[in-house]
């Protein structure tokens, strides 16, 4: 053969190789799903599979070549062993001594999360030996390479050596996969009882979650420590828990958000058989640590999930059902950070029918505030800063929602409740929330601020029964939380006389930018006096 021919055997074999219609086929799938960026088990770092692996081995010590080829384990061993750490994230020595029982159950074949990547890695991963006892070597060579198969050039039957054994190796392990796939909808998710999560992750949403600033800071140890040192927030939850032991003793009980474990501890202490301890920040690790220097890990079990959008995207919590769901879900104004969304979508998943939401409501409250000397203290400190002149520094404090402490002797009318939230059965719909409020003025004064915070109580529900309640509040008037208060200032203060009803329309929507984001626009009229305010907007975020 000429040397003149051989590129043109190449790019023929390539030619047929693209139009082969029954190849493209078979791999199509594949390769769409190859491409899905893989996330780590014990952490929010997402990347290809193979650098997940390469993270696993050299950021957890937790080397799955190791494992799978010390265990011995096929294709379908595999499969268990990447479910099961998902799942449980167990240390090397617990998942190496409990390995007969894990390998041998059924349930660790179907995937704890969607189109999970870190599946479809082993090639990857481990290079051609694991694959090697999957896949079968041809002892004939496809037709459409014949033409070249008494060739002298060695080159080129090398490289189509090559390109036909990976195409019987990929064809080969996607084949198994598929198969894998196949039995895991048989055996689970045909049944009734099993959930099957929507993939919806984009490549952009997995980038902006990975970078998100929400989740990193709440890895970060100060702001549990500010969370466990608000006595207010925390002594509810527990007494709560405490005084109605009879509803968590030998229950099953989710915590939605668990941070560093706290319920989940009260709930274990109280008496409930497992506790399911759910987070999307790192802060899960030390959790599962916490729990253990504690001597309730054998009750509490700690799962990796991830919340996009409100929901808890993509994982399979080991049980079907839960008597209790507990979390402290609660951000400024209530409704910042958007965490009650997630807290709604695990009831319509997991609550069982009469099972308790804790807390069970919650009441967005406000009243008007006189205090020109906080707001000439935020506002005008802008006009001279050591000299200089920071006016467009003054934008955020007119179009933000100000969280700080009111003093309670600012507050110039009486309280109206904006709207009640009954976690039993609100919708995430109603969550975007208008109001018509009434205040009346209960001093001559100016109004430079409407001041919102909220009210948390643990009810139960209808079929659970009496509860001894725990009730706390986040307003002006109490000890003070880390959630202090947030003031809505008015860009034309309103004078007022004692008796003055002051109306308006409030209203509290999801940002479309962020959406655990608030964007609140409020009105304020006083008929009697024909004052009138136009609509104002504010973000609360």
């Amino acid at each position: 053969m000429s040397d003149n021919s051989n590129p043109k055997v190449i790019d023929d074999l390539a030619c047929n190789a693209e139009s082969d219609g029954s190849n493209k086929d078979n791999w199509s799938d594949w390769e769409e799903d190859h491409a899905t960026h893989a996330m780590c088990p014990f952490c929010p770092f997402t990347d290809s599979a193979p650098t997940v692996f390469k993270h696993l081995t050299n950021v957890h010590a937790f080397d799955f070549h190791a494992i799978r080829t010390q265990l011995g384990l096929d294709f379908y061993g595999s499969m268990r062993l990447v479910n099961y750490v998902r799942l449980t994230l167990p240390t090397v020595e617990a998942l190496l001594a409990d390995s007969k029982e894990w390998l041998a159950d059924e349930k660790y074949l179907i995937p704890t999360i969607a189109d999970d990547a870190l599946l479809y890695a082993f090639e990857d991963e481990y290079g051609d030996e694991p694959l090697d006892n999957i896949v079968t070597k041809p002892d004939t060579v496809d037709s459409k390479f014949k033409s070249v198969e008494h060739s002298n050039d060695e080159l080129v039957q090398s490289l189509l050596a090559e390109i036909q054994l990976s195409h019987a190796k990929l064809e080969t392990l996607t084949t198994a996969f598929q198969e894998y796939k196949d039995q895991v909808r048989s055996t689970f998710l045909d049944s009734q009882n099993c959930i099957d999560f929507p993939s919806e992750t984009t490549e952009k949403i997995e980038n902006e979650w990975e970078m998100d600033y929400y989740f990193g800071s709440y890895a970060e140890t100060e702001i549990h420590e500010t969370m466990l040192k608000d006595t207010v927030r925390t002594e509810a939850y527990r007494n709560f828990i405490y005084n109605n032991k009879a509803y968590f003793k030998g229950k099953i009980v989710l915590d939605v958000g668990c941070g560093t474990g706290i319920l989940s501890m009260f709930a274990a202490k109280a008496g409930a058989k497992q506790v399911i301890a759910v987070d999307n920040s790192t802060i899960i690790k030390k959790a599962k640590l916490i729990a253990a220097a504690n001597k309730v890990d054998d009750v509490i079990t700690q799962v990796f999930a991830r919340f996009i959008a409100g929901k808890i995207e993509e994982i399979k919590l080991p049980v079907d059902k839960v008597d209790v769901i507990v979390s402290e879900w609660m951000g400024y104004f209530l409704l910042f950070e958007g965490m009650l969304d997630s807290v709604l979508h695990a009831r319509d998943l997991y609550l069982a029918p009469n099972g308790i939401m804790a807390p069970s409501h919650a009441m967005i409250k406000i009243a008007g505030i006189e205090d020109a000397e906080w707001v000439n203290d935020k506002l005008n400190f802008w006009n001279d800063v050591y000299g200089f002149k920071m006016d467009l520094m003054k934008n955020g404090f007119l179009t933000d929602g100000q969280v700080d402490f009111a003093d309670p002797k600012s507050l110039i009318t009486d309280t109206c409740t904006l709207v009640e939230i009954d976690t039993n059965v609100v919708k995430v719909s109603d969550l975007d929330f208008e109001s018509d409020y009434t205040m009346v003025a209960t001093k001559t004064g100016t109004m430079h601020a409407i001041c919102g915070w909220f009210d948390i109580e643990f009810r139960g529900n209808a079929g659970s029964g009496e509860l001894e309640m725990e009730p706390f509040s986040t307003g002006p008037l109490t000890k003070g939380t880390h959630w202090k208060q947030t003031m809505f200032v008015l860009d034309q203060a309103v004078d007022v006389v004692s008796g003055d009803v002051i109306t308006g329309h409030f209203t509290g929507v999801k940002s479309p930018e962020n959406h655990r984001d608030m964007v609140v626009t409020i009105t304020v009229e006083i008929k009697n006096r024909g004052i009138s305010r136009a609509a104002k907007s504010f973000n609360v975020r």
